[in-house]
């Protein structure tokens, strides 16, 4: 519980910019502050509790991409991740923003955790077609422990495979 949301706000909103964090949490809880700031709860309308959120999530995510030639290591790697996702699960996958996350994940592909290569894969894959992705896959899959991990790198080699 905070007494200053708009201090919380404002706060979350300068680490979100901030090239040496990683925003994966920090984006929907700014959010929801921010949305409820905007628009406070009303009990008589219930039926939109948080009118303003995408627009905010939105600028959030166009703020954010702008910071990825400002990043490095991880956290370029799991702010482009969480961009694309974002971008992806709101359809606006022919954004100038969209389209820096997508380069920044091709092109750091190696460094993902193989904890979330399959869940990336799986989910997201279609958006990394990319040619460049195979020798980073082919090294991935030399190393791959998991089942699941080998499955999901097999199927995006065999779908880049095809294109090419």
């Amino acid at each position: 519980m905070a007494q200053n949301r708009a201090l919380v706000v404002s706060t979350l909103e300068q680490a979100m910019t901030d090239p040496q964090q990683p925003i994966d949490p920090i984006t929907a809880t700014a959010v929801a502050l921010k949305a409820r700031l905007e628009s406070p709860f009303n009990p008589a309308d219930s039926s939109n509790p948080l009118p303003h959120a995408k627009q905010i999530e939105g600028e959030y995510l166009r703020r954010i991409a702008a910071t990825l030639p400002l990043r490095q290591g991880d956290s370029l790697l799991y702010t482009a991740i969480t961009v694309l996702i974002s971008l992806a699960q709101r359809g606006e996958v022919s954004t100038p923003e969209f389209a820096a996350a997508r380069e920044a994940v091709i092109s750091h592909f190696a460094d993902v955790d193989e904890y979330e290569v399959d869940w990336v894969l799986n989910a997201y894959g279609k958006y990394l077609q990319d040619a460049r992705m195979i020798p980073m896959l082919e090294k991935k899959l030399e190393k791959a422990k998991f089942p699941s991990t080998r499955t999901a790198i097999q199927t995006q080699l065999a779908t880049l495979r095809e294109e090419n």
